[in-house]
């Protein structure tokens, strides 16, 4: 029980000693303290104001496909930029890429750039938007080519249909109407079976040929025009679109670097630390020193 208050005591005893010490050098800890703030301050009236421009992009797609998975473009697109910009910043600071990254929702990127100037930030961040949106153009082309040639083909298909197709079947249709002699050599059958076998024919010839006229072949051009349609709607945007900008660039008139209000409090905290450590250090060499003496 003893010990244990002794203990509490000893703490006690130590705590006064502290707070006794940094009472006796309360002037040097105020003003190396302010000494600190004074020199961030001074560091930032002095740093250039940095200013960040963002947007986010909603990445393209072709069909029900993305053109690209959100986290490879934004790798492929950062070390892209981060040559470029190392090569661009190397005699002297004009802007950067510093973030690009998937958003939460699946097919979206954030895109930031930083730069002394919103315009540069601006300008940055339009070239990374460019670049975004070249870099899968090709493919974008090649699709729509190959659409567009089946849609030829198909068209093609049509003429040959009503310019071809069409006119010979009518053709054949008005001669079988218009013919008189026999399909089937007379002297083999007698004349009145003869006729009536021919008559017999030419209707179902006739037929057939109608068949293909108003059926098959207006059967097979609404195919292929349906078939068009379907290929008009795969070049529309509901089908493929390049990545493009939603909501727009988002500019703000305040520079995000130096955070003014956060660097002065640290360095508020910073001095206070460095000037007790300093008074502690120097009161631990003088108690030494007086140690010394005495020993002496």
């Amino acid at each position: 029980m003893q010990q244990n208050e002794y203990i509490e005591n000893k703490d006690i005893i130590d705590l006064k000693k502290i707070f006794k010490i940094i009472y006796k050098n309360i002037r040097f800890v105020l003003l190396f303290t302010s000494f600190v703030v004074i020199v961030a301050i001074i560091y930032i009236f002095i740093k250039k104001p940095i200013y960040q421009v963002e947007s986010n992009i909603q990445i393209g797609h072709i069909e029900n496909n993305l053109i690209a998975r959100p986290e490879v473009l934004s790798k492929n697109v950062q070390l892209y930029f981060k040559v470029k910009d190392t090569e661009q910043n190397s005699k002297s600071y004009v802007s950067e890429l510093t973030k690009i990254r998937p958003f939460e929702i699946m097919n979206f990127i954030t895109i930031q750039t930083q730069a002394y100037t919103n315009e540069e930030a601006l300008k940055k961040n339009q070239e990374v938007v460019y670049y975004i949106q070249n870099l899968y153009q090709d493919k974008i082309e090649q699709y729509k080519t190959s659409i567009k040639t089946q849609i030829e083909i198909n068209k093609a298909k049509i003429i040959a249909i009503e310019k071809f197709q069409k006119q010979d079947l009518q053709e054949q249709i008005e001669i079988l109407k218009k013919e008189k002699s026999s399909l089937i050599d007379a002297k083999l059958l007698d004349n009145t079976f003869l006729e009536d076998r021919k008559r017999t024919l030419k209707i179902e010839v006739l037929n057939k040929l109608q068949y293909q006229l108003n059926i098959e072949l207006f059967d097979k051009k609404q195919k292929l025009e349906k078939e068009i349609q379907n290929l008009n709607f795969q070049l529309s945007e509901q089908n493929i679109k390049n990545s493009e900008i939603v909501g727009g660039y988002l500019i703000s008139d305040k520079p995000i670097k130096p955070k003014k209000l956060l660097i002065i409090l640290i360095s508020l905290i910073i001095g206070f630390i460095l000037a007790l450590l300093i008074v502690f250090i120097k009161e631990y060499m003088f108690s030494n020193k007086a140690i010394d003496n005495k020993k002496i």
